[in-house]
């Protein structure tokens, strides 16, 4: 299914179609999650960049924020990803689409006791190069980085605005004890 996906994707594009799989490409390096880049918004005329992640059990995914350029798709492949979506908190499950509009408010983690598998497609894209930005500046920080303000300063510089004080009381409990 994920191929097909990534296969349709692409094929508008112009130049050439391919078919990537998340087992073959290298993972980003993002602390909160593996992730992988199956395709760059460079990668389609319409400027789309598609990602594979891992979100492990009982963890925050993304603290709430807002997207001022890109619209974001998550479609659950396997397990089950909660989410702020606006003022609402939604669980979606495998076969899952989760639309979370630009401008919206929204954040994501993932609530059960198995891992979620989790196709993301982000449209009209700053976002592009998020995950490496951060894995980039986290690796240069050394190991008594802060990670928050790394996630903030990186957001900044792709036009996302982060809105901790949204953050619902199911998801601050996944976050780990200060210390």
């Amino acid at each position: 299914m994920l191929s097909f996906v990534v296969a349709a994707l692409l094929a508008a594009h112009p130049m050439h179609a391919d078919v990537r799989h998340a087992d073959d490409l290298e993972d980003l390096g993002f602390p909160i999650h593996e992730t992988v880049k199956l395709a760059a918004r460079a990668d389609t005329e319409s400027g789309i960049s598609v990602f594979e992640f891992i979100q492990p059990p009982r963890t925050l995914g993304a603290p709430p924020h807002r997207h001022a350029h890109e619209d974001e798709l998550f479609y659950v492949l396997e397990g089950e990803l909660s989410a702020l979506a606006g003022e609402d908190t939604v669980t979606a499950g495998p076969g899952s689409l989760l639309i979370l509009p630009r401008g919206a408010p929204h954040s994501f983690w993932n609530a059960g006791d198995t891992e979620a598998r989790v196709l993301l497609i982000v449209s009209g894209s700053e976002f592009d190069g998020f995950f490496e930005a951060v894995a980039e500046r986290l690796a240069a920080s050394g190991p008594d980085a802060d990670l928050p303000a790394i996630l903030d300063a990186v957001a900044a510089a792709h036009g996302i605005e982060m809105l901790p004080h949204l953050m619902p009381d199911s998801a601050r409990a996944l976050l780990p004890p200060p210390g």
